[in-house]
């Protein structure tokens, strides 16, 4: 197995945790509000759809913004994996 680097593994858990956050957040608030609209009635399917499209907007958005900063993070780390440091820049 090959070793990842620093700023490899920074990118990979920030990726992974906007992912979750993101779904969690669209689980969290769109099945309270989608499910009140569809319970009350008075919401049409087009109106519910639109709804369901705007949260998801809101969560991609989360997502990039917590990707965004993981990847600002990792500039500060190297990209050489762990043992290859100075070896790999003099060949």
């Amino acid at each position: 197995m090959h070793a990842l680097s620093p700023a490899r593994r920074v990118r990979r858990t920030f990726m992974r945790l906007g992912q979750s956050i993101a779904i969690i957040a669209f689980l969290a608030i769109a099945g309270d509000v989608l499910f009140e609209q569809w319970i009350a009635g008075y919401a049409s399917a087009f109106f519910i759809f639109g709804t369901a499209c705007l949260i998801a907007a809101a969560c991609t958005a989360l997502f990039a913004i917590i990707a965004m900063i993981g990847l600002v993070a990792s500039s500060a780390f190297s990209d050489d994996p762990p043992g290859f440091g100075s070896e790999r820049r003099d060949r």
